[in-house]
């Protein structure tokens, strides 16, 4: 009985593989293989090994491996007749829309989320006027809403910005010009003095904050954009900012950790004292004029370290 079935073993083994001494290969499935080792699981590519071969696995004499072709011409060639069905790497970085990178010199491969996402954040929605004794000359105005700031992580972002402006004074506003502040409210570290969120009573503006007054605006500024303001009819003036901007994870926070995400935030000033209510930051539509709405936000530009 064990001869019988040693029998029909040997027998169902010849009829699946094929050996040649002379030129050293070995086929499942197939008669004719087309490299040391070449498997056709549904034993019906052709013998000159170019059809059928959508379910065939070979490492040819130069030691590629190919995957749905008997031909690879690749360390790992990859042929899959459905976008999407040729591989898949399931080791818990993975996600949707994630990229495969290497994470290190050496090549170790790993998902992540791709770049060129965008982070919202807001600036105000209504009429605001200068108020209190007017805009002294370099002091600013913080014209980002609450909690309107945008929150990055460390890497590059590409930051844009756009609102409006009206001079409602009469005569012309000529010698001055509007300015537009990026600030990073966490480019220091929040253990040390001055932060950026502390009100500091030197200069111009006593009592605002760190980052609004006027002795420390230009020095601590991401950007400062500059823009003669419109000096006819309405008056109305709508700056822009685009700047590139580098997050540096300079005291090494851990995601999570405050001072990890920084907070940028945008402020607007005049070169020259205006008096009370004489410069307004608009949104919206007002007479002959569709502003449009503002907007600040940023994208992305590189991948989160974070995630390697």
């Amino acid at each position: 009985m064990k001869r019988i079935i040693l029998a029909s073993c040997l027998t169902l083994l010849a009829g699946s593989f094929a050996f040649s001494q002379a030129d050293k290969t070995m086929g499942v499935g197939t008669d004719n293989p087309k490299g040391p080792l070449h498997i056709d699981a549904q034993k019906n590519t052709s013998a000159d090994g170019t059809t059928n071969t959508a379910d065939d696995v070979i490492v040819n004499s130069n030691g590629n491996l190919g995957v749905g072709t008997a031909a690879p011409v690749d360390k790992v060639h990859i042929v899959a007749s459905t976008p999407g069905t040729g591989l898949r790497l399931n080791d818990g970085s993975q996600g949707e829309s994630y990229m495969l990178m290497s994470k290190d010199a050496v090549g170790t491969g790993i998902w992540v989320p791709k770049p060129f996402y965008t982070q919202e954040g807001a600036l105000i929605e209504t009429v605001k006027p200068i108020t209190g004794t007017g805009i002294t000359g370099g002091q600013n105005i913080d014209i980002t809403a609450t909690n309107g700031g945008l929150f990055l992580a460390p890497g590059t972002w590409l930051v844009m910005a756009k609102y409006a402006t009206q001079d409602v004074s009469a005569g012309d506003a000529d010698g001055f010009y509007f300015w537009t502040y990026l600030h990073d409210l966490d480019d220091v570290d929040p253990a040390t003095t001055p932060n950026r969120r502390t009100p500091t009573t030197t200069g111009a503006g006593g009592n605002q904050h760190y980052y609004l007054n006027a002795n420390y605006s230009f020095t601590t500024a991401l950007s400062v954009a500059g823009l003669y303001p419109e000096q006819t009819g309405g008056k109305l003036t709508t700056p822009t900012l685009s700047y590139v901007a580098t997050i540096k994870n300079t005291f090494n926070k851990k995601p999570g950790q405050d001072g990890y995400l920084h907070e940028l935030r945008l402020t607007f000033s005049s070169s020259t004292t205006r008096n009370t209510n004489m410069i307004r930051i608009f949104t919206g539509t007002v007479p002959n004029f569709d502003l449009g709405k503002p907007y600040l936000f940023a994208i992305r530009l590189d991948v989160d370290p974070s995630q390697f």
